[in-house]
């Protein structure tokens, strides 16, 4: 259908640097949903401009066209409003929560050593996550010796020696080893959005009830959930996958929506 229309001056060169981004990605081995997102403001309004333009438009050419379509409307729009909403939120409702936990640790623990589980969240491939929390709530004048992060999630990956070796130095139980630990009364239980190795839904938060006190969580109002054609995949192979089989790691995230939200629980 290209080859029918005549240069142009415009089009043309942004189809070549949308092309250009993703053989950049390809040989970067970089890969991210949200990577691609100036090659589709690149390449788009120029796909539409020559597939509108054609005079011969084949049933190969509209079949094309129409799964683009599709594929645009199912998976691409509703990912990119999720990332969108999802970014708008995060960094708000990860700092409301810091907040929150640097009073209630003061005023709830002001001797001892308050003890933090994050929900869901592997100790390995969620480090970051740990560390992250540990950094900032540090930075929000909240001692060290105040806190202590454990968790009661079994490790399914392995982290890298140079991650180990610079984390071990730090004054934290969870960067000490693979020891897992239950959770007990007056310990802290936060579900975060990373929280991946369970599927976070409402029902799930609502189970926490029984032996949980929900003292704080962040509202997103105009969060759009991660409703794709990947997520419907996910969702079909969870329904399929057995609890030996995900115990295995064949299925990493299993929350399945991504909300931006934190939750912050106390043992009973």
């Amino acid at each position: 259908m290209r080859r029918q229309l005549e240069l142009h001056p415009v089009y043309d060169s942004m189809l070549i640097a949308g092309s250009m981004l993703v053989l950049g990605y390809l040989a970067l081995n970089i890969f991210n949903p949200n990577t691609l997102f100036p090659a589709y403001i690149f390449a788009l309004p120029p796909l539409i401009y020559f597939f509108k333009q054609s005079k011969q438009k084949t049933f190969f050419s509209k079949g094309v066209a129409t799964i683009a379509g599709a594929a645009l409307l199912l998976n691409v729009f509703p990912t990119g409003i999720n990332y969108l909403t999802y970014y708008k939120y995060l960094s708000i409702n990860f700092n409301k929560t810091l907040n929150f936990m640097v009073k209630d640790i003061s005023s709830r623990y002001p001797r001892q050593r308050a003890n933090i589980f994050l929900d869901a969240v592997d100790p390995n491939a969620g480090i970051a996550s740990y560390f992250i929390f540990t950094e900032f709530l540090q930075y929000k004048k909240l001692s060290w010796q105040q806190f202590d992060f454990k968790s009661n999630v079994k490790i399914k990956d392995d982290a890298s020696y140079l991650a180990n070796n610079f984390l071990s130095r730090q004054p934290f139980t969870i960067f000490k080893g693979d020891k897992t630990f239950e959770i007990s009364k007056g310990d802290y239980l936060i579900i975060t959005p990373d929280s991946v190795t369970k599927n976070i839904t409402g029902s799930y938060i609502q189970s926490l009830g029984q032996d949980y006190d929900l003292i704080f969580k962040t509202k997103s109002p105009l969060a759009f959930p991660d409703l794709n054609l990947k997520t419907l995949a996910k969702y079909i192979l969870a329904k399929r996958l057995t609890t030996e089989q995900k115990k295995e790691g064949l299925m990493i995230n299993e929350n399945l929506t991504q909300s931006p939200d934190y939750y912050i629980f106390v043992k009973r």
